[in-house]
């Protein structure tokens, strides 16, 4: 059977070149390589080189590895791949799975090749980490179950539409008669939203141009809505009010000594109480001003307070 030398293994270099290429290999491989005595062998025993790449894979530094074998490595339930399958192996692929520093299981897959050092018989280790296509092959039985699965339902739903193409043909002339009088109900329903835009639109440009500052907010005095005319009043643009808390232009405690804090929460538990009500209010630049309001209060299906909206004049 053909050997490898441990060393020289770039044929046709001279042999300082090839070992130096050969430490390069051994130093920059993906795959995790292991040199071990071949065990029958004079001095066989635990590994003696490992390179970067197995020790990245199993956490082990390389010192830590020549004190282990191949034997040690591997998990207890896995299948048992052993130096000696080297003589007879020819490099084919054996899958088993090792066991890290941390306890980790790692999928590999380890190709053993005897070779010779020095007249040392050797066997080298190629050691593939297969977690990934593990993982694949996982992935793909798990899909493979799943368009089964999927294939099976879709039989059944292919009866039941067949079934349904009766009824749907039936269901069809009755639409037919039904299409007409949806088109005139849609007709009827255009004509109403666009009424309806209109309507907005108008409140709207009231609202904006009205002389007062209305302010839309929340239960929670979280503010919704500022008209232009409060933007310009109080100081605040859209940017800086909205989202922003109603206390925001409520001073704490009014020059009277009457305190404001809890203003907001008094207006939503008792609408009714400040249906029209004088307080005052603070503006950006710190001036204080008496304003006039109008609290009309908006309620949800059941009866509770979501939102207010305030019309405030400046008094």
């Amino acid at each position: 059977m053909e050997q490898h030398t441990a060393t020289g293994l770039v044929c046709g270099a001279p042999p300082g070149d090839s070992e130096c290429l050969s430490a390069l290999l051994f130093a920059t491989a993906r795959e995790g390589i292991l040199l071990q005595p071949l065990p029958g062998e004079p001095g066989s025993g635990p590994f003696i080189a490992a390179n970067p790449a197995i020790c990245r894979m199993l956490g082990y530094t390389a010192e830590e590895l020549r004190h282990l074998t191949l034997r040690d490595l591997q998990a207890a339930d896995a299948p048992a791949v052993t130096p000696e399958t080297a003589a007879t192996s020819a490099g084919e692929p054996c899958l088993t799975t090792l066991v890290g520093k941390d306890g980790r299981h790692v999928p590999v897959e380890i190709r053993c090749f005897p070779c010779t050092r020095e007249g040392e018989a050797l066997v080298l280790c190629l050691v593939r980490d297969v977690s990934g296509y593990k993982a694949s092959e996982a992935a793909l039985l798990a899909a493979n179950e799943r368009l089964q699965t999927q294939a099976e339902e879709l039989q059944i739903a292919n009866e039941e539409l067949q079934a349904q193409r009766e009824e749907l043909a039936v269901a069809n002339e009755e639409l037919q008669v039904q299409h007409e009088e949806l088109t005139l109900a849609n007709q009827k329903l255009a004509a109403r939203a666009e009424a309806l835009r209109r309507s907005e639109n108008r409140y709207r440009e009231l609202v904006q141009n009205a002389n007062s500052a209305i302010i839309r907010w929340k239960r929670d005095g979280t503010i919704t809505f500022f008209n232009e005319y409060a933007q310009t009043f109080f100081g605040y643009s859209p940017d800086a009010v909205l989202g922003q808390h109603l206390s925001l232009l409520i001073p704490p405690v009014e020059c009277t000594g009457r305190r404001l804090s809890t203003l907001p929460e008094e207006i939503v538990a008792h609408p009714e109480r400040y249906a029209n009500h004088v307080n005052q209010n603070v503006c950006r630049d710190g001036r204080q001003v008496w304003m006039a309001w109008t609290h009309r209060p908006v309620f949800d299906e059941n009866g509770q307070v979501v939102e207010i909206l305030s019309d405030g004049s400046d008094i």
